[in-house]
């Protein structure tokens, strides 16, 4: 559904993985870098001869492949008009055919984008005119805005957009007016808003360009496979790898500044103690006398660029104290880079304790935030992995007993297909884990690699539609075994892909006939395989069900995978033998039955269960209205039924654990603990 929140996500998106020449004379348009014509090619060949599809780059992927750039440039298609739309319509079949030559052709690209900075130039030029009235809204004029403009005709002139653009800010407007604000505090910051978005195009690098428009490629193959500029491959790299070389400061662009938000615990920044959050970044220098380089107005990952490097070297930082406005009380601070390990996304376990009659269940809770691995260490560094950091929770222990363990892959998207095959392991003896197969339909059964276990005892695994790839494969490795339950929501997100990052640079290199310093070409992500488990069936489209099903919170929303343009189809292929632990219930109507009782008198489960009903009537309206007399009677309304989650407990979790307490008690032959207050209500 279009939103507000919706739409500058999209456009934020867009912007950040884009360029223009807005600040630029016209004359003198942003132009490809003469490497990338070549990495262009190399994308280009590793989809065709790589990609799990085996599609042809032709005249259909050509279509798709220019249609998914418009759309990453206008989503909601308030800045295109319909003649722009049909002049690149001209090269709709022609794409593949400019990838094909001996130098392949990216002007479609840039003129796409060259097109789009303008646009947004006159779009944010219009949004501040309108804006700086002084009273540019009537709030008592009955009108709505559309809801979703993604499939929506495109605006013939710029008086359609102006006439689209005009409720679009009056929306924006009427949310600060519902929350209280003046139109002289909101007016401004709107103004500001726009200022800054034609700031940010105005700052873009053809690098930005490329990533987006051969992303736009790689889409058009599969929804995960994407091409990375060598900053967002670096970036990957941290994400799946919890480690980085720098200075360990989290970092973000505040007007002209680079400012410090947060440092990282036991990095360079944090022990100098020397730097503090809101302290700003004005100028970086390398080594001892390397020249100072001034950042103010920089690009936030140029900036990065500059202050990462190899660990035991050192940078230079000339600091603005935050608060400090005397702009010229700046001081340097020397820092010596080391390995930031990024510990706040790591596994974690901790014991719950259940009262269950008159015993105490001890419960272990394992949260796997993703399946994470390091694969870029330095030589004879352990790797940052998510199954060794297990091992240790589980070793750091000691004696303590747990009857039972819940596992919560709720928030769970992924990570290394080999942390989930060997986290499996932690809880099988030995035997297949998963099955992989390749385009050419070769099958690779992939075992557990090691027969040591860290628990014996029953699982409950905790998933949500979030729940993806690698946690998928752990949570159906779980219920095929027979190692315990799958308790969330109703089934998982559902992506049965296998992904592999193949570094371009090398390969440009060797095409250049040169040596290359420095990362120009970056990586290509690519769908290279599909998993399936061990009983044959894939995951891709419909994920892993859940044996004892919960309402959340993503409940009808487009979050799986089958929401997703160009997903691969779900198939089966034949099972392989394995072992059953004979840990499951032979009926979970007891289980299901008794969640279901407690999840009807939660307090939180009932707002959550009117959340979702008011969603679904949401989702089936067009449009909003702009009457503030009608939004404000919708918020009393919402406002007067207090539908309003408790944000300090996690109601999701709790119910796990309870049905975790039941299936226990089950498993024991114990007579389960009547339900009283539901028996009351």
């Amino acid at each position: 559904m279009f939103s507000t929140r919706r739409l500058w996500c999209l456009c934020a998106v867009a912007l950040l993985t884009s360029s223009c020449l807005l600040a630029q004379d016209p004359q003198d348009p942003l132009q490809p870098d003469s490497h990338q014509p070549d990495v262009a090619r190399l994308v280009g060949a590793y989809l065709t001869q790589l990609h799990y599809s085996q599609a042809h780059l032709d005249d259909a992927i050509s279509r798709l492949w220019l249609a998914g750039c418009v759309d990453a440039f206008d989503p909601e298609r308030l800045f295109f008009l319909a003649s722009d739309i049909a002049e690149f319509d001209k090269h709709a079949t022609l794409l593949d055919d400019q990838l094909r030559k001996a130098e392949p052709d990216l002007s479609v690209a840039f003129a796409i984008f060259a097109r789009y900075a303008q646009r947004v130039g006159e779009r944010a030029a219009h949004a501040q005119e309108l804006l700086s009235q002084e009273a540019p809204f009537d709030f008592e004029l009955e009108e709505t805005v559309q809801i979703d403009r993604s499939e929506a005709a495109w605006a013939t002139d710029s008086g359609q957009l102006d006439g689209l653009w005009r409720p679009y800010l009056k929306e924006q407007a009427l949310r600060s007016e519902l929350s209280g604000e003046s139109a002289s505090v909101y007016l401004p910051r709107l103004r500001e808003r726009f200022e800054n978005l034609n700031k940010t195009v105005g700052e873009m690098e053809s690098r930005d360009v490329l990533e987006i428009f051969l992303s736009a490629l790689c889409r058009s193959y599969d929804p995960h496979t994407v091409y990375l500029k060598p900053i967002t491959r670096q970036n990957f790299n941290i994400q799946q790898g919890h480690s980085l070389e720098g200075i360990g400061a989290m970092l973000r662009r505040e007007g002209p500044y680079t400012v410090i938000t947060e440092l990282v615990p036991g990095g360079p920044a944090q022990l100098s103690g020397q730097l503090t959050p809101q302290d700003r970044i004005v100028a970086v220098a390398q080594g001892e006398a390397g020249e100072r380089v001034e950042v103010l107005d920089w690009r936030l990952d140029n900036v990065v660029k500059l202050i990462r490097g190899d660990k035991g070297s050192k940078v230079r930082l000339t600091i603005l104290p935050g608060g400090e406005v005397d702009t010229t009380a700046t001081r340097e601070v020397v820092l010596v880079r080391d390995k930031i390990v990024l510990t706040a996304n790591d596994a974690k376990l901790e014991i719950r304790e259940m009262p269950v009659g008159d015993t105490v269940l001890k419960l272990g809770l394992l949260t796997v935030p993703s399946f994470y691995a390091e694969f870029n260490r330095a030589a004879g560094e352990e790797a940052k992995r998510l199954t060794v950091d297990v091992r240790k929770l589980f070793t750091d222990l000691g004696d303590t007993q747990l009857d039972g363990l819940v596992i919560d892959v709720r928030n769970n998207s992924g990570g290394s297909l080999y942390e989930a095959i060997e986290l499996s392991g932690l809880f099988i003896e030995a035997g297949p884990i998963v099955q992989v197969r390749d385009r050419e339909g070769e099958i690779d059964v992939m075992d557990d690699p090691d027969p040591e276990i860290v628990f014996s005892g029953p699982l409950v695994v905790l998933t949500s539609p979030l729940s993806a790839s690698a946690s998928e494969i752990f949570a159906g490795a779980i219920q095929d075994y027979g190692r315990g339950l799958v308790v969330g929501s109703r089934n998982t997100h559902g992506k049965g892909t296998v992904q592999r990052v193949l570094g371009l640079n090398d390969a440009l290199a060797r095409l250049q006939g040169r040596e290359l310093e420095e990362d120009l070409a970056g990586a290509v992500k690519l769908t290279i395989a599909k998993f399936y488990r061990v009983s044959g069936s894939s995951t891709q489209l419909k994920g892993v069900e859940a044996d004892i099903v919960l309402p959340t919170a993503f409940d009808g929303l487009e979050v799986f995978e089958g929401d997703l343009e160009r997903a691969l189809k779900w198939d089966t292929i034949d099972g392989v033998p394995h072992a059953d632990f004979k840990q499951r219930p032979a009926s979970f109507e007891i289980l299901a039955q008794r969640s279901a009782a407690r999840v009807a008198r939660d307090p939180d489960f009932q707002i959550l269960t009117r959340m979702l009903a008011q969603r679904t009537r949401d989702q089936e309206r067009s449009t909003v209205s702009l009457h503030l007399p009608t939004r404000q009677k919708e918020k009393e309304a919402r406002e007067a039924a207090g539908e309003t989650l408790d944000g300090s407990r996690d109601y999701l979790l709790e119910e796990g654990l309870a049905v975790a307490a039941d299936y226990l008690q089950l498993l024991q032959g114990k007579d389960l603990p009547e339900l009283a207050a539901a028996q009351e209500d």
